[in-house]
Parts: C-alpha cells; structure tokens; sequence
C-alpha cells in the first residue's frame, strides 16, 4: 500500500471521528459514539466517585444508637458535608456529559415506520443518548449525597418533565425525589410523588430502591407495622454488608416497638453476622440483652462482664444504662437508680449517651416526684444534646422549669438553716459551719481531681489526633468553638454555684449561696461586705474566705431586719414553688401543699387572697368538695369586699362554675371563628358575657386578647394601645400577655412624631440614612444572590398597590398567627418599604426549609384563607444576605429570575 493510499485512509478516518463527535447530527454512528463516551469516559469516573463518596459515608458515619437508627448516613445531620468532595466530581462530570454529549436533534424522519411503536416512541424522544438520562439521574443522586436535598429534588421533577416516555428513567426519578422529600421532612410532597409511581414500570433493578423509599417514607409517619415489612423486602434486596446491617439493626429496634422480642433478637444476631463496625455490633449484642426477659438474671451477669472487657471500656455508661433499663423492667428501682447513676459517673464521651442515661435517670425522678434530683439531670443532658434531638424540647423546658423550682426550694432550705442557725448558742453554730467547711473542702479537692483527670485525657487525645494526622472534628474541636462542650460547662457552673453576674470581683475565689440576692433591698445589702471585712481584719490572707468560719457566721439572721429580710425570701420561694407545680408541673397535690404551708407561715402577706383563691381552684381540679367549701368559706370570710367574695357568695355560684367549665371552650371557639370572619361584632359580644357572667374563667385573658385585636382593626390606634395596654395590667401572669407586649413595642417603635403633619417608619427612616452613605447605587460586579439552604431566612409578604389591606392590619394578623402556632419558636416580624411597597417582614428564621414550611402554615391558616387575604400579597422567600444585597442595588426582579432559575423552574 502506498503512502499515497494511507494518508487517504487517514482522513477518512479522522473525517469520520468528526462527523461522529457532532450532537448536531443524529445518526446511528453519533448516537454509538456519545453513548460510548458518556459511559466508558465521564461515566465511568463520575460513578467511581459517586462509589468512593458513598463509602466515605459509611465509613465516616457516627450513629446514636440511643434513638432509632436512620435508614441512610446521609440523614444524620452532621454527615451533610462528609462525602461533598466526591459528590461535586461526581456533579461536575455529570454536567460534562449532558452540555458535550447530549443528543435532542431529530433524526431523519422513516415515514414507513412511524405506524411502529417502537419507533414512534424512538423518534418522539426529547434525548436520544442514553447516557445522558443516566447521567441527569447520579447528578440527582449526587446533589442528595451533599445534602443539598431541595436541588436534588428539582433535578428529579426535571428528568419526569423532559423524559416522561422512558418510563424507567421516570419511575427511577420519582422514587428518589420522594426520598428528597421525605429527607427535608416535606411528607405530603413525598407521599404524592411516590403515590404516582406506576408499580408495573418499577423494574428488577429498582425494586430495592423503591422499597427502601417506601420504608423510609413509612418510619417519617411513624406508621411502624407497614414499615417494617417494606424494609424486610428492602434487606433482602440490599447488597451491601454495612447497608444490610443497619438495615437489620433497624428492623430490630422497629420489632422492640411492636414487643416482638423474638423476631428483633433474629434480626440483632444478623446485624452482628454483618457488622463492620464495632459499634454496630455492641449496640447489637446491648439490646438483645436487655429486652431478653426470659433469662434475665443471667443477662445482667453478662452485662457485668461486658463491664470488664477492655474494648467496652469507652461504652461504660451505655452497659449501666442497659443494666439499669432490666432492673427497670423487673421492678427494682433501686438497683435501677443505682446502675443509671454509675453510668453518669463513668461516662468518658459526654455525649448522647451520657445524655440518654441522664434523660431515663431523670424521668425516673420526675415520675416519683422527686423534682429536684431531677433538676439536674434534665439540666446536664440538655447540654449534651442538639436542637435536632427528638427529646431536646422536653428535656431543656423540664431542665429550665425545675430549675426555677430547685433555686427556690434551695431558697427555702438555706433561709431555715441560717434561722435554725440564729437560735443555736455560739459553740453549736461554730461547730456545724466547720462541718460545713470540711464539706467545701472535699467538694474542691474531688473537683480538682476530677478536672486534672479530663486535662490529661484531653492532652492525651489532642497528642492522639495530632499524630495521626486526623482532622479534628466537632467532639475534638477546642472548648470555646465547641457549643455543646460550653453549654455543658456552664451547665455544671450553674449547678454548683448557680447564676452568676459578670463582675471584677477576682479575688473571690468562690461564691457560696449568700442570704440576700442582687435583687434585695438596700438596707442588706452590705451584708456580704459585712463578711469580707471581718475576714480583711482578722483572718490569714492565705487561706480562703470561703475556708473561714467568719464568712459563713456573717450571713445568720441574728437581727429583727435580718430575720424579716429572710422570711420576704422564704414567702417568695414558697409562693413561686405553687405557682410552678401548678402551671409548669401540673401536679396539682404538690401545689395546694405549697399553697396551705404559705398560707400557715405567712398569713399576713398580701398575696393571701390569690393564694386562697388558687387553693379554691385547685380542690375544684382535684373534686376535693370539702377543700372547695373550706377555701371558699375563707375568702367570703376574710375578704368579703373581694371580686372572688362577690362571685363566691352567690347562692347558685356551683352551678354557675360548673357551666363555666362546659361553656367557656365553646364560647372561645365560637369567638376566634368570628375574628377569623371579621366578625368583631360577636367577638365584642361575646366578650362582655364572658366578663360579666364568669370573670374567673381561665380563659378571660384570651377574649380580652381577641377583643383587643378586633379593636386594633376597627378604631384609631390609640384605642388598640389602651386595650392591650389595659390587658397586660389585668393579667400579667397570662400566655397572651408577652404577645400584647410585643405588639405594643412595635407600636411604639414603627412610628416617630415629625415636625409636620406626617409621620414616618423608623425603618424607612433608617434605610434613609444608609442611602445617603452609598455613592454608587449599582451594585458591585461580585455582589451575587448565593444559594445556601441552612443561613437565616425570611418571609417577605409585599403588598399590592391596588390591595384593600392595611400593613398595620397584616402586620397585627401575622403577629397573633404567630402567637396562636408558636409557644417556643420567637419570630422577629417589622414592617417596612421595599421598592415602594409596603411589606411585612417574619425573621429570624433557621433555614430555607424552615421558611418555605411557615408559609405553607401560614397560607393553610383558616383566617388567612377565609378571607382571600394573600391574593393580593406577594410571598418572597429570601435568605438575609441576598436581602442585604436590596439596599446594594439589586432589584427584585433579578432576584425573582434568579430564584427561579435556582428552584428549577
């Protein structure tokens, strides 16, 4: 063959690799040759990435074996940025083989074929690559590994809209943007996706994944018994060992909950089988265990012989948890008691499982009534758990409630120690403040010991990870960028010494309880000065104040003014203490007892009169009929002038009580539904009978709220600042009354008198101001709306020029919105102008989820929707930085493009 000859096959080789290489041809050859290069090239890598990040998942995954296992590592919030670096090779090639290797081209029409199905649905595809399919779906697939579960779910709904005739690639796309769903905690969204997939187009290959997703959807409702069988089909189907392991694990737990002891040991012994962690196989062989009530005295012998193996010696606290969960289930809740506390004790880690024996100790205090051994459980273990826990709300509200109690049953117990103190001779009292001082003493050496024990093991583990080169994570992070190790110190801090103010009171090496707080008048308040200058006068230097008898001997009682200062202490503690078992604890016993010992010990206090009246109520709760007459015939007796005497001496005041207790609910409902309408007519109404008939009702506060709402809409403002006004001095011990509070601070800070007649926002006043500091009012070339679901968002409601709304109206209506859903939650709401506009803004929300969540709320609730109100108000979510970029010079018509560009849509 000549050269001639070779040069001509050489072109028409290269010709020909051309030709293929074009997505604008779309030829049998291109089609072979871009399905060749999407799955041997870009493919094959992004798939080796896609497989490297998810094992990093595994590998990397920390689970809590106290709650019940999630199905994926992925829902673990602290896994969101565990295998991102993969996941964005795995992205970025993806995007690759869709911009160079998408075909959408028609191909040379056969009108002879077109009668043919399969052609017809050949030729009327929108992508003829199948490998760019593919690739759209581990894009999706990708963008949920990294957490970002919105995106994911926007590429998914993308591939159901473009390629609706491949019915794989649809059923495939849908089962995974309800799990997307499902993972955000949107379920309605993920149960409607996934009620559209078409079961005959699930294939052999999706069946796992379709299972797994329904299982997942099926635990996020809690619908446990349903659950459990599509994961049983899931395990089956499930290839990978640390996959089927937790998997079983799961369905362990989920067999506990329906009490099928048998079945969940099975699944515990495989789990072990498939282990490849430790941990996972622990936990595994803990719970068989400690729910195995056939043998279970031989169970905790070998749970104490877990105690002695070296490779447990992390996991103490969990096996005396588990010992003490069996003593627990055979009634012997001493030995329970016993075992939670040694796992207090020789707990290493401080984290969720110290929290969990914490939680179990003090909810075994907390049902016997045993408050404040309780306080300090629920205290710690809110230090040692996050906002994401399932139990962090309970656990912080009880470890704050008891707080409040344990700081005045303390109260109570020091003031009668220092008034026994006052009536001992001076040998007796110099005696026991001794004992008191060698108490101090063992109490610091103990702290000490135990302080340079945790800097050794923390010097031990900082050398550990430096040496291995490992990065340090959240649980090896130093102490002051570590939330959970601050809030656990100032935890302990607090128990120990209770709130302290910040002060340069230095040389104070510690602060003991003294008689009088911050708060006390001034006539005592020189008291603790008292002590340190008899100290300064005749003490050693040397030793500490607090090591001295003349610290303590200081704080007695020992004068008329002294003892009655203490008495006003104890009166307060005691009057608080049933106040909170009444509101706060709702133990109504605990209450009246606290009530009657105020009563005996301070009859001349003038909160007699609401302490008898809460006594009265209290007997009515507890159908105590003699207790009801005895408190009832007090107060005719003693304050015959009182409101309570008026309604209580009536001869039919019973049956008046009784069809309070009946008709207020209604009543109430009845009056909200007619604020709903705008009916401020029934409401006003409805209100005086209320006030007329049964001013006692519990529920007065709460038609006095909706009154004075309804004045708000329908007379000048000054009216609506006198009403609530009016209410927070009636009942300033009310739910409502901090709502009212707020309201009027917004009164009173939205609007500033100017010289002139009108007046003008303090915001705009504000925004005003940071104008006239802008030089240029475009924006600069790098100020960019960014796209981060987890900053701090906010809902804007902007109103229509042509809206019959009032922005006060919409600002009061979202605030009582806010007050009625949200006991816990405190959004900041403000109104201002944007572009022109008036608006209301709701802050201070977590995250986009979060924003996107109130305003479903927020659209579903019945006054909003009775009333059309938002079909003249634009919504906006927006996060705070892209906000900020407003007053920059972006519009918000850019942001509009750029939001929606960013949903997918």
């Amino acid at each position: 063959m000549n050269v001639h000859k070779i040069l001509i096959y050489i072109l028409l080789f290269v010709s020909f690799g051309l030709y293929s290489c074009s997505t604008q041809k779309n030829t049998a050859s291109t089609r072979a040759y871009h399905q060749m290069c999407t799955k041997y090239n870009v493919g094959f890598n992004a798939k080796n990435s896609y497989a490297e990040g998810l094992k990093n998942l595994d590998e990397n995954n920390q689970d809590d074996f106290t709650q019940r296992l999630s199905m994926f590592p992925i829902s673990n919030g602290q896994n969101t940025n565990t295998a991102s670096s993969q996941m964005d090779i795995v992205v970025e090639k993806c995007r690759k083989a869709i911009k160079k290797h998408s075909i959408t081209k028609k191909p040379k029409r056969n009108g002879a074929k077109m009668k043919d199905p399969k052609y017809r649905y050949f030729y009327e595809q929108e992508e003829y690559v199948k490998g760019v399919k593919d690739a759209w779906v581990l894009l999706g697939k990708a963008e949920l590994h990294k957490a970002d579960f919105m995106g994911a779910a926007a590429t998914f709904a993308y591939i159901q809209k473009h390629y609706p005739s491949d019915k794989e690639i649809v059923c495939e796309a849908r089962i995974w943007q309800a799990r997307a769903y499902a993972e955000m905690g949107w379920m309605y969204e993920a149960q409607e996706v996934f009620d559209k997939i078409d079961e005959n187009d699930v294939t052999r290959r999706l069946n796992g994944d379709y299972a797994q997703t329904k299982a997942f959807i099926l635990l996020k409702n809690n619908d446990i018994p349903e659950a459990t069988q599509y994961l049983s089909l899931s395990v089956e189907k499930e290839r990978n060992k640390y996959s089927s392991s937790r998997f079983h694990y799961l369905l362990g737990q989920l067999y506990l909950e329906q009490n099928q002891i048998n079945k969940a040991t099975e699944h515990f012994k495989k789990a072990i089988k498939l282990s490849q962690t430790y941990p996972m196989e622990f936990n595994a062989r803990l719970m068989m265990l400690q729910f195995d009530r056939n043998s279970w005295q031989k169970n905790v012998k070998k749970l104490n012989k877990m105690l002695g193996n070296y490779n447990n010696r992390e996991y103490q606290d969990q096996i005396y948890t588990a010992l003490g969960n069996v003593y627990i289930e055979h009634k012997d809740t001493l030995k329970a008691i016993e075992a939670y506390k040694k796992g207090v004790e020789n707990s290493t880690r401080n984290g969720v499982e110290k929290a969990a024996t914490l939680i179990v100790l003090g909810d075994l205090y907390y049902g016997m009534k045993q408050y404040i051994d309780a306080h300090p459980c629920y205290q710690e273990a809110s230090g040692l758990i996050t906002t994401q826990h399932p139990d962090y709300k309970r656990v912080s509200l009880l470890g704050e409630t008891l707080g409040e109690l344990a700081v005045n049953y303390n109260t109570v117990v020091l003031q009668d120690s220092l008034q026994h103190l006052a009536t001992l001779s001076d040998e007796e009292r110099l005696k026991i403040v001794n004992n008191i001082i060698e108490q101090v003493k063992k109490e610091e050496e103990e702290a000490a010991r135990l302080a340079e024990e945790a800097e050794n093991k923390g010097f031990v583990e900082t050398t550990r990870v430096g040496m291995g080169g490992a990065q340090i994570g959240a649980n090896r992070s130093w102490y002051f960028y570590n939330p959970q190790l601050k809030s656990a110190g100032a935890n302990q801090f607090r128990q120990k010494w209770g709130n302290r103010p910040l002060e340069d009171n230095w040389r104070r090496m510690n602060k003991v309880a003294t008689l009088f707080s911050d708060n006390d008048t001034d006539e005592f308040a020189d008291i603790e000065n008292e002590a340190d200058s008899v100290i300064a006068n005749g003490g050693d230097s040397s030793v500490p104040e607090h090591h001295k008898p003349e610290y303590y001997l200081a704080q007695i009682p020992d004068s008329p003014e002294r003892l009655e200062a203490s008495n006003r202490l104890i009166a307060d503690a005691i009057y608080a203490m049933a106040v909170i078992y009444d509101e706060k604890l709702n133990d109504l016993d605990m209450s009246l007892d606290m009530y009657r010992s105020f009563q005996t010990r301070f009859p001349n206090d003038i909160r007699q009169l609401e302490g008898l009246y809460a006594s009265y109520r209290l007997c009515g709760k507890l159908d105590d009929a003699a207790g009801r007459d005895e408190f009832r015939m007090r107060i005719i007796d003693g304050y015959p002038d009182s409101k309570y005497a008026s309604i209580l001496s009536q001869p039919d005041y019973i049956d008046k009580a009784l069809k309070m207790i009946a008709m207020q609910d209604s009543v109430y409902d009845a009056t909200y539904n007619a604020y709903g309408r705008g009916d401020y007519a029934t409401v006003y109404a409805n209100y005086d009978y209320m006030k007329n008939n049964y001013p006692l009702s519990e529920l007065m506060p709460k038609f006095a709220f909706l009154r004075a709402m309804s004045i708000g809409k329908t007379t000048p403002d000054i009216a609506f600042h006198t009403a609530l006004t009016e209410l927070v001095a009636d009942y300033p011990q009310s739910d409502v009354t901090p709502m009212c509070k707020n309201i009027l601070a917004l009164m009173g800070q939205g609007f500033e008198a100017q010289q002139g007649s009108t007046h003008s926002s303090l915001i705009s006043k504000r925004e005003e101001e940071a104008r006239t500091e802008i030089t240029d009012s475009v924006a600069d070339e790098n100020s960019v709306f960014s796209d981060d679901p987890q900053t701090v968002y906010m809902l804007v409601l902007l109103l229509d020029d042509t809206a019959d709304l009032n922005v006060n109206e919409l600002l009061y209506d979202v605030a009582a919105f806010n007050f009625t859903k949200f006991m816990i939650k405190d959004y900041d709401i403000a109104k201002r102008e944007l572009e022109g506009r008036e608006c209301v803004i709701i802050s201070s929300i977590e995250s986009r989820r979060e924003a996107e969540w109130y305003e479903k709320m927020l659209l579903s609730d019945p006054v909003f929707e009775s009333r059309s109100m938002f079909s003249k108000v634009e919504r906006i979510v927006i996060s705070a930085d892209n906000f900020d970029l407003l007053s920059k010079g972006k519009t918000l018509d850019e942001y509009r493009q750029w939001w929606l560009s960013v949903a997918g849509l």
